[in-house]
């Protein structure tokens, strides 16, 4: 998939749909109607990969442009999608050098950002 480019055609103009012609359609109609969503990912340079990071960045198009409040009273954007179904989220990494404990904190905040941002509980983050 190409990289998101920044240019917000999918909140502004598109409606949801992102100006590149690749796979990622496709991958976000799956993402969309799945029970379980599985993260993995190493830990590269401490966060998670840059194919994973491109995947999330692309996945904004899912999301409406304005933000509003959730529960815990952070700011999250309103999913697309009206779907009332429940989706499940897991995170599964490794990293070398197990016992520097801070390999996988980096990772570990970017997925409760995740998990804050876009409203939805992360397994295992």
């Amino acid at each position: 998939i190409n990289f998101c480019d920044g240019c917000k055609l999918c909140w502004t103009h598109l409606n949801g749909k992102c100006h590149h012609n690749d796979d990622m359609q496709k991958l976000i109609e799956d993402y969309e109607t799945a029970d379980l969503i599985i993260f993995s990912s190493p830990a590269s340079i401490g966060d998670i990969s840059a194919i994973l990071k491109n995947f999330l960045d692309r996945t904004i198009a899912t999301v409406e442009p304005k933000m509003v409040t959730n529960d815990t009273e952070h700011l999250r954007n309103r999913k697309r999608s009206r779907s009332e179904k429940n989706q499940y989220f897991m995170s599964f990494s490794t990293a070398g050098l197990n016992e520097i404990t801070s390999n996988l904190e980096s990772m570990t905040a970017t997925y409760k950002a995740i998990e804050r941002h876009k409203n939805i509980i992360i397994n295992g983050a």
